[in-house]
């Protein structure tokens, strides 16, 4: 057992999927149908195959992205039932297959930015692992070739942060051009 050795004496200012506010929100619950887990405050897109409440990390440039999927502290810890089986829902990387979750369609919200972003720069999100993406569903404020979603109708930015920093965006996928 892990014993704890330090205490933080001020807490993060913000954290992946953190609401940033609780101005004009449209929030919604969805369920994670991809085979692999999703983090807070990544962006999903919508699995056509089951319609709106089934959602994945994008995976191709046509993806119709869908949302943003919001921190909460009601999810257990995944762990092993004496007869081997998996229960829980949150893993080291985040919400696993088949988890009921909350992700949002309109209003702010922090997310951790994997380029440098200034205030007003306009949402792209990763939809294949390329630098400076290492996973699929990041944010950042410039297109990569062959890595990333045009969602510039979708997100702005309302804070800066340096690459691996944390921002506010401002988002309303039910503008969303893709």
């Amino acid at each position: 057992m892990a014993v704890q050795t330090s205490v933080l004496v001020t807490p993060a200012a913000a954290f992946a999927g953190m609401l940033a506010d609780a101005i004009d929100l449209d929030i919604t619950t969805v369920i994670n149908k991809d085979s692999v887990s999703i983090p807070f405050g990544a962006v999903v897109a919508a699995d056509p195959t089951d319609g709106a409440k089934m959602v994945k990390l994008p995976a191709a440039s046509g993806d119709t992205l869908w949302g943003i999927v919001v921190h909460k502290h009601d999810y257990a810890r995944t762990f092993n039932l004496p007869d081997g089986t998996v229960a829980g829902n949150l893993d080291s990387v985040g919400l696993v297959p088949g988890t009921t979750m909350s992700m949002i369609r309109r209003g702010h919200i922090w997310v951790q930015v994997q380029q440098t972003v200034a205030m007003g720069d306009r949402l792209f999100v990763s939809y294949a692992v390329g630098a400076p993406f290492t996973a699929k569903g990041q944010s950042g404020n410039a297109t990569v070739a062959s890595t990333t979603i045009d969602a510039t109708r979708i997100g702005v930015f309302l804070t800066p942060a340096a690459a691996g920093g944390f921002a506010v965006l401002d988002v309303d996928f039910t503008n969303r051009n893709s």
